[in-house]
């Protein structure tokens, strides 16, 4: 075992600091020294890295490549991208053109128009003013009665032009109503815009009022709910009440609407 040990020591020794230095040049010994070792094994593998990246994005172009896909610059993209239309982006829209929507549909329906007065000529300006398209002078002369009939036709029952409108709208039927430069106009938007273009419904006075009378008898129930709910969403002193068994998180507070 002693012999091994020397013969061990002897061996060492050729690797030490000061007999590399005697048979090895500097230059050799700093570029293999533990700190540049360390470095050309990390460069290797971000080498290694960014040649796979750039061999994966090959593989996945040369793929839509095979599939037929297209591949324009980004400028060309992105103007794509902005170009496609989807039935949502046609009828989304923001909250006045919503609201708008709304309205079209009491509008279109038959009773909005049964509820409105003959008395002061109501009932004649309301035509005037929602349906253009419709109103001729000779509309104040004929009763209610006759242009509400279901069976009558465009050009003098409001059911029969609102019925046709729709279909205008939905694509149904030509548009007759509309100059040919307008209808160009009109062929790519949705169905409750083209109907807009026949129903003003911005310019309903009765509308108006209905909506008004609405607010005002919701009113009190708004009052109620704040002195119910209070503004204060919570509070410390409110944390620290006791409890009295009752579920008021679950439970539906509809008392004040019997």
């Amino acid at each position: 075992l002693e012999k091994q040990g020397q013969q061990l020591l002897k061996d060492a020794s050729q690797y030490t600091r000061v007999s590399l230095k005697e048979r090895v040049s500097h230059e050799v010994m700093q570029a293999n020294c533990i700190s540049k070792i360390k470095a050309r094994g990390t460069d290797t593998a971000r080498k290694a890295y960014a040649a796979k990246k750039v061999a994966s994005a090959k593989a996945a172009v040369n793929k839509r490549i095979e599939r037929g896909v297209s591949l324009g610059s980004l400028e060309t993209e992105h103007t794509l991208a902005h170009q496609l239309r989807t039935e949502h982006d046609l009828n989304s829209r923001n909250q006045a053109q919503t609201d708008s929507y709304n309205k079209l549909r009491k509008v279109m329906t038959k009773t909005f128009w049964q509820k409105i007065s003959t008395k002061d000529g109501r009932f004649y300006d309301e035509i005037e003013q929602v349906l253009p398209k419709f109103y001729s002078p000779q509309v104040r002369q004929q009763t209610k009665t006759s242009l509400m009939l279901t069976a009558g036709a465009a050009h003098n029952s409001v059911v029969a032009f609102l019925k046709l409108a729709q279909n205008i709208s939905d694509r149904k039927v030509p548009d007759t109503l509309s100059e040919p430069d307008r209808v160009e106009e009109l062929r790519d938007v949705s169905s409750l815009d083209y109907l807009l273009e026949f129903v003003k419904v911005e310019r309903s006075l009765h509308l108006a009022d209905v909506e008004e009378k609405e607010s005002e008898k919701m009113a009190p129930m708004f009052e109620l709910m704040k002195i119910v709910g209070g503004t204060e969403i919570s509070s410390h002193s409110r944390y620290q009440l006791k409890d009295d068994g009752y579920d008021y998180m679950t439970t539906k507070s509809t008392w004040y609407c019997e």
